[in-house]
């Protein structure tokens, strides 16, 4: 949980280098906070700038990004006057990624198979191979550490593993909140996952 000082701090450090983005009112329940008149179009740049003024010394940035967060390194780098390494997949849209070279940054393009081989295989496994996930029962664990293996091997799973982790992160950024914070009352397979989870957990 990110602290109030924390979040005064971070705008202390932004300073007058982000203006403030809009909040205008579309009717009675529905305020907008217009985050794309941003210098990139997007609210990414804050968080690349707050992180680059909160270390003592920053000789130049590395991310690796599809998009939105390329943008934001590499304003963040042109801002305090360092270089901009984007690291991004092959099939990431050429439109954000030109846009980060006009920005000042350097693009390395990797395909994906190296991704889910080298940066996030331990990723991977940490997600898929989690209790949360086996409980769902929509993966099979030992066939995904099986597929998270052969991955490492000649053959390639990658599109396939990535499939698997966006339905994964999906579900625990979209569903796994949305029950704990409502009051809604819970389906009979809601119900005998959280039972069968908390079962599993309690035998850790």
């Amino acid at each position: 949980m990110i602290s109030l000082e924390e979040i005064r701090r971070a705008r202390e450090r932004i300073g007058d280098s982000v203006r403030p983005s809009p909040l205008v009112q579309y009717d009675e329940r529905v305020w907008l906070k217009l985050e794309n008149l941003h210098p990139i179009g997007c609210f990414k740049l804050r968080g690349a700038l707050n992180k680059v003024r909160s270390e003592a010394e920053v000789r130049d940035l590395v991310t690796a990004s599809a998009g939105n967060m390329a943008q934001g390194v590499a304003w963040a780098a042109r801002e305090v006057g360092v270089s901009a390494t984007i690291v991004a997949p092959e099939t990431a849209p050429r439109t954000k990624l030109d846009a980060a070279e006009r920005l000042g940054a350097r693009i390395v393009p990797v395909p994906y198979e190296e991704w889910l081989r080298g940066p996030l295989r331990r990723q991977s496994e940490e997600i898929l191979l989690s209790k949360g996930a086996a409980c769902r029962g929509y993966f099979r664990s030992k066939e995904i550490a099986r597929l998270i293996r052969a991955n490492s091997g000649p053959g390639t799973y990658s599109k396939e593993l990535f499939v698997l982790l966006v339905v994964e992160i999906w579900h625990q950024q979209f569903v796994d909140r949305h029950s704990t914070n409502d009051h809604r009352p819970y389906s009979v397979r809601e119900v005998n996952t959280k039972v069968a989870c908390e079962h599993t957990s309690g035998l850790a």
